[in-house]
């Protein structure tokens, strides 16, 4: 399992207990252009503008942090959290992100290590025992415990991936079931501070970690944040909708109420943040990148492309991709664009707002290679994806099979390779490519081929690259098998209609693998399997996964990376707790590690394991999947 790891894209700040509650104010003026404006914040606490920031005496981090560990010991070891024992403990978890924000991400990984998700579910469970909404220590114990939380999964992917092994979702969307927090029940300050903690992680955790979508929705939180759709409290509200856009399937759009407000409102809170000089909504605190975010979650949706560009979304993506934005937001701009051509209509109106020749501009002047990507791909979509190719007509006997997947599945799809390399087949699967076209290699490589695999997860659906992949596969009427590669998933949406009632192959699992391939290679027949050599080409899907991974930028080159680079890189990928087993190690040697996973696979997954310590599945995997997106 592989977290999307999200740099930079943050969220509300957490709560500061210094401020004072105020109840929602009349809606005023403003340059919003022809939608209703936004009212103040509802709680002075969520909008700090209103009171001077207090100055914070200056703190030593090395005895802040040694503090920090005696006190997770202490709290470990403790089965009752409803007295004042554990209240200075938890309060030092809490203050410490004040303490040392510019050193939040360091600090969340080292409490990850330290288990702050176990904790946290052990502490929640106890102050569940009594009734913490009335009970003053329970109260203050369970504001302190939430907040921490908060704070350190805004910029935590470990943490938040640690979250979906417990049952800490379970216990937060439990929240939405207490008739005294139910949505109609929260003009009380504290009963609005405990809702907005709970959805202030739920959003966290699944915009960093969206593998853990399948346990949200386990814990039906699609129908219990729809209830909170409609909360008075635009802060709650907001949550509600971004966290929704990350989870809702296609049929569950109308959920969202995505015709009528939903899609508004988030262009709304947009349009309120790119007023402000460092993009971040005064009123909400709600930055351009965390909304532009989960606006490109809504836009995974076919129905909603055309609702957001009549709503006035391409104006604000466009004002995102000029030289005042960030690099993270002239990521998420392009791929918004992206994602919304994908519509036809909305190619043209794309067209039309200047917005191609910004892409073109930062596409030219980028050196990073992210940004350059993701401007080709929206390019390449909006133009007609492939129109005015010539591609060469590929016979069956000629051609070679194409291996069409989503990053994650990597592992797997490199067993199928091999299967099938061994079966005699000429095989093209993108695993490592150091420069050129990446478009252009994956169109020649969809023109030569006999037959295209689309491996079918959730992940290769909502992916814009792997979307212009199989779309010009498509285009060329080209052969299609599909394969299941995540467990008991159907195809909806876009997917669904291109596989249709095609008979597909289950290889999600070992089991499954061993049982279905001798039917999938007999369903190939003698389709790339001629006697003409074919390139076995490998390249590296950069279009596809550095868009959609929305993980750090890396610098220019690998090569020349210091032991310090290559702890920064593993820290960026939410793999700081594993600095250890990488300490000798500089870029040079991070190359290395990755040639040996393309040139000798079960020795590199073996070496993982066995020398340096990587011993679940899931870090294997993780780790594999950042270091494939090294250039």
């Amino acid at each position: 399992m592989g977290c999307n790891v999200s740099k930079g894209v943050m969220s509300a700040a957490p709560y500061d207990d210094d401020y004072e509650d105020q109840e929602e104010k009349t809606a005023r003026d403003s340059k919003v252009r022809d939608v209703p404006t936004l009212p103040p914040a509802e709680d002075d606490e969520e909008n700090p503008t209103k009171k001077p920031e207090k100055v914070e005496e200056k703190r030593e981090f090395t005895s802040d942090l040694a503090r920090l560990r005696k006190d997770m010991a202490a709290l470990h070891s403790m089965s009752d959290f409803t007295t004042s024992e554990s209240t200075e403990p938890l309060t030092f978890l809490f203050n410490i992100y004040k303490f040392h924000k510019d050193k939040a991400r360091f600090i969340g990984e080292e409490l990850n290590r330290l288990d702050l998700a176990g904790l946290f579910c052990k502490a929640w469970k106890s102050l569940h025992e009594v009734d913490p909404l009335k009970e003053e220590v329970p109260k203050v114990n369970l504001k302190k415990l939430k907040g921490c939380l908060w704070n350190f999964t805004d910029q935590t992917p470990s943490l938040c991936e640690a979250l979906g092994k417990t049952d800490a979702f379970e216990l937060l969307l439990s929240d939405l079931k207490n008739p005294e927090l139910d949505v109609d029940n929260l003009k009380s300050h504290d009963n609005r501070y405990f809702m907005k903690g709970d959805l202030g992680i739920l959003h966290n955790a699944i915009r960093l970690c969206r593998d853990n979508k399948a346990a949200y929705r386990e814990a039906n939180a699609v129908e219990l944040l729809t209830k909170y759709l409609r909360s008075k409290y635009y802060i709650i509200k907001t949550k509600a909708i971004l966290t929704l856009a990350y989870i809702v399937n296609d049929d569950e759009n109308d959920k969202l109420n995505a015709s009528a407000e939903s899609i508004k409102f988030i262009l709304k809170l947009l349009t309120a943040a790119l007023e402000q000089p460092d993009h971040r909504a005064k009123t909400y605190n709600f930055s351009a990148a965390e909304l532009v975010s989960g606006l490109n979650e809504l836009a995974s949706n076919d129905g909603n492309k055309v609702k957001i560009v009549d709503e006035g979304g391409l104006i604000l993506l466009y004002q995102l991709l000029l030289d005042d934005s960030s690099l993270e937001e002239h990521i998420l701009a392009a791929k918004g664009l992206w994602i919304l051509a994908f519509n036809k209509s909305n190619k043209e109106a794309i067209k039309k707002t200047g917005c191609v020749e910004a892409l073109k501009a930062l596409q030219h002047k980028t050196k990073d290679p992210a940004l350059k990507e993701v401007c080709a791909g929206a390019l390449w979509e909006i133009n007609g994806g492939g129109h005015d190719r010539s591609p060469t007509k590929t016979t069956a006997a000629a051609g070679h099979v194409m291996i069409s997947y989503q990053w994650d599945v990597q592992p797997k799809m490199l067993v199928v390779k091999e299967r099938l390399t061994q079966a005699g087949y000429r095989v093209w699967m993108d695993v490592d490519q150091m420069g050129g076209d990446i478009l252009e290699a994956m169109a020649e490589a969809v023109e030569g081929a006999a037959v295209v695999l689309i491996t079918m997860t959730e992940k290769y659906k909502d992916s814009p690259n792997c979307r212009t992949e199989a779309e010009y596969t498509h285009k060329l009427r080209k052969d299609i098998v599909p394969l299941r590669l995540q467990p008991r998933y159907d195809p909806d949406g876009w997917l669904g209609a291109l596989v249709g009632t095609k008979l597909y192959f289950d290889l999600s699992t070992e089991d499954r693998m061993n049982e279905n391939m001798d039917g999938f290679i007999k369903k190939l027949g003698d389709r790339g399997r001629g006697e003409q050599d074919a390139p076995d080409a490998v390249f590296r899907p950069v279009v596809r996964h550095i868009a959609e991974a929305e993980g750090a930028a890396q610098p220019s080159s690998v090569a020349s990376w210091s032991k310090d680079d290559v702890t920064k890189w593993l820290s960026d990928i939410g793999m700081g707790s594993s600095h250890d087993i990488f300490r000798d190690y500089d870029g040079q040697m991070i190359l290395q590690l990755k040639r040996l996973s393309l040139r000798a696979p079960e020795f590199y997954y073996s070496n993982l394991k066995s020398d340096l310590g990587l011993k679940d599945l899931s870090s294997v995997l993780k780790f594999t999947s950042e270091l494939e997106r090294l250039s």
